[in-house]
């Protein structure tokens, strides 16, 4: 409400208090995720994980990879794995 020349009333307050304590949380938030970025980053860590990381960045695996996987499983035998690990290391 309006009196005299200046804000004031019994409506303005509470709205002013509200507004005031949300601007507060919202820099008190956005230091806090400003520092977990700085400290990750001086950590050599990526500041979002890779499982917050968009599908299209994802690498698929290496058909190294694939191999390795499939000999841990125990699809392929010793020296099946053993073969196609030397086919996969010649230069083409």
């Amino acid at each position: 409400m309006f009196y005299g020349n200046r804000f004031d009333g019994p409506g303005f307050r509470p709205g002013a208090m509200l507004l005031l304590l949300l601007c507060a949380v919202i820099v008190v938030a956005s230091a806090a995720l400003l520092a977990q970025m700085l400290l990750r980053s001086r950590r050599g860590m990526h500041p979002f994980p890779p499982a917050a990381r968009p599908p299209w960045q994802h690498q698929p695996p290496s058909p190294m990879q694939i191999l390795d996987e499939r000999f841990a499983r125990g699809e392929i035998g010793v020296d099946e794995y053993r073969e196609r690990r030397a086919t996969l290391s010649e230069p083409r």
